[in-house]
């Protein structure tokens, strides 16, 4: 069976920890890394063993043997990137968050249902064994019925000009970077895409968040809420709540590894899963999606992307972070 063949757009050190998991994946290659730099894609490309390196995305989706390209550069180029992708006629995986606006989802998915092409957005912690089990564990009854989610996302985190983090023309702020896990995992969780959300944020002196608090209340009658910020050091663990027990995912809650099963008292069982890197599940999907010859992950697909920038973006405008159309 042909090995599913990768391009990156954007080396760096995501992309080195995707190069990584690639590596473990025997059914997969990277063909070829693409940087605005030569010297970073050529370091790059002898660094994990790839043969081609560019200086120009148009160029490198231009090869016929990559058959997917994965794009993990700054937040506010992933959509002009996705698009050079889809003019090449390139399947895509594009880092979180997939786009700044919804806007542009919509437009990415629309010409590429079009050409019959799949993307996916990089929500890696979707497919790891740990929330594949508190999928099983809600659906079986293991908690009752769902009542409330709650998560943490708060590493402390020193200003630097320079950080992609704090600049507003890089696609910065904390709920683009940290919150787009809480909102994601929790929808993924509760089933739903939220009814009602508001929150407040602490804005620096260039308006970019750096701590949020937001509440979500689903159609079910679902509640959640979380914090995202660099300012205090928090748990990073994410625990649903049932009318019979509670399913707690161990910190941190975007790679974790264990999950706890409680009663409305105790410690009932606890699921670990030893694993190296997290992005393989990711790669396995793309892979099994691309020789189904699907345009869409069921587990990572398009309307929830949207439902999930929704969030942001209404968020942003909320806070007066987003102040434009």
């Amino acid at each position: 069976m042909k090995r599913i063949a990768f391009g990156i757009i954007g080396p760096g050190r995501i992309a080195g920890k995707f190069a990584e998991a690639v590596s473990m994946v025997e059914d997969a290659y990277i063909a070829a890394v693409s940087s605005k730099s030569l010297k970073r894609a050529e370091d790059f490309a002898k660094e994990y063993s790839i043969e081609a390196y560019y200086d120009d995305y148009d160029e490198m989706c231009t090869v016929p043997n990559i058959d997917v390209v994965y794009i993990s550069t700054t937040n506010n180029f992933h959509y002009e990137n996705m698009l050079t992708c889809l003019k090449h006629g390139k399947h895509i995986l594009c880092e979180k968050p997939m786009v700044m606006r919804k806007t542009q989802a919509v437009d990415v998915f629309e010409k590429a249902l079009g050409k019959n092409l799949f993307v996916m957005e990089a929500l890696w912690s979707r497919f790891l064994p740990s929330y594949v089990k508190t999928k099983e564990l809600i659906s079986s009854g293991a908690i009752g019925d769902i009542r409330h989610i709650e998560s943490s996302f708060n590493p402390v985190i020193e200003y630097d000009p320079d950080m992609r983090l704090f600049s507003r023309d890089l696609g910065g702020g904390v709920l683009y970077d940290l919150g787009v896990y809480n909102i994601s995992l929790t929808g993924y969780l509760a089933g739903e895409k939220p009814s009602e959300y508001t929150g407040y944020a602490i804005l620096d002196k260039n308006d970019v968040d750096i701590s949020d608090n937001v509440i979500m209340q689903f159609p079910s009658g679902i509640t959640a809420n979380f914090t995202c910020g660099i300012l205090i050091q928090k748990s990073h663990e994410m625990t649903v709540y049932g009318s019979k027990g509670k399913i707690k995912l161990n910190e941190p809650f975007i790679n974790c590894h264990e999950v706890e099963l409680y009663d409305k008292n105790s410690l009932l069982q606890r699921f670990e899963y030893k694993f190296e890197n997290g992005f393989v599940y990711q790669i396995r999907e793309v892979i099994e999606c691309l020789r189904r010859g699907v345009s869409k992950s069921s587990i990572m697909p398009h309307k929830d992307t949207l439902d999930v920038i929704e969030v942001i973006e209404q968020m942003l405008r909320k806070w007066g972070v987003i102040k434009y159309n």
